[in-house]
């Protein structure tokens, strides 16, 4: 999942933590519409200031409220906000939600162009970074310590994800070295090494399989009896057959590596 959050200079800059009150007392009085109000102040929060590790843990919690009043759930925002925060806990969060199961799973994320950045409140400046699945929110700051991006997005185990801030302006020429693709500022791309290295393989054995349908037309060419031209036909028809199938799986795993790296909320 994917949120691109961006606020015009010119508006003031909400107070995080007011979202987080707000938040937590619409839970506490079971209002939906509280909890959306306290998330929209929070997530514009996170789009023009710079946040410490433990106001993106309060963020991860109104996120976490935000996806249980919709009946989704909200254990993946639970989890990383007890990661960056454990002492955070507050008597209007229901103990069972702070409380939610689930085992982490290493990920990792880069940023490209590399440069300084802030992962999880953390200031980071060598990339990719080893984390864990779930919620991570990263800013780009400019020369004047301003955000100018900032991105939330949902890591999957096993994940390693490039986050790609090409045309983002400034920025100082320091945190972030020069691209020749300079252009408006990307979804992240996933990397899946593992279905890239299926998909690989799929078109290496398509290939395979139709040299082989070719090998046994040549033979059925030079068949001088019907025994040897019947058990050249039958090969070429599994050959073809698999080349065919194999081609088809190649087309599917191309489209679905094109589909998965952009995450919608």
């Amino acid at each position: 999942m994917m949120l691109l959050l961006l606020i015009a200079p010119s508006l003031a800059c909400p107070d995080l933590r007011e979202g987080w009150n707000r938040a937590l007392d619409a839970a506490v009085a079971a209002e939906t519409g509280g909890i959306t109000a306290g998330l929209a102040s929070v997530e514009a929060a996170m789009g023009c200031r710079p946040l410490e590790p433990t106001d993106v843990a309060r963020a991860w919690v109104v996120h976490a409220l935000a996806e249980r009043a919709q009946g989704r759930d909200p254990s993946p925002w639970m989890r990383a906000a007890r990661r960056l925060a454990p002492t955070l806990h507050d008597p209007r969060i229901p103990t069972s939600l702070w409380r939610s199961n689930g085992t982490d799973a290493p990920a990792s994320v880069g940023v490209e162009p590399a440069g300084s950045a802030m992962l999880d409140g953390v200031p980071t400046t060598a990339w990719p970074v080893s984390t864990t699945d779930g919620p991570h929110l990263l800013q780009i700051l400019g020369s004047d310590g301003a955000v100018r991006l900032a991105r939330t997005f949902q890591l999957l185990p096993g994940e390693d994800a490039l986050v790609e801030t090409h045309g983002v302006t400034g920025v100082d020429p320091s945190h972030a070295r020069p691209s020749a693709d300079v252009g408006a500022a990307r979804v992240p791309r996933a990397r899946r090494p593992g279905l890239r290295a299926a998909t690989l393989a799929s078109a290496l054995g398509a290939g395979a399989f139709a040299l082989a349908a070719l090998g046994e037309r040549d033979r059925l060419e030079r068949a001088t009896d019907l025994t040897t031209l019947d058990a050249a036909h039958q090969r070429q028809v599994i050959w073809a057959s698999g080349s065919w199938f194999l081609a088809a799986t190649t087309a599917m795993l191309l489209g679905l590596d094109l589909a998965l790296p952009e995450r919608a909320p």
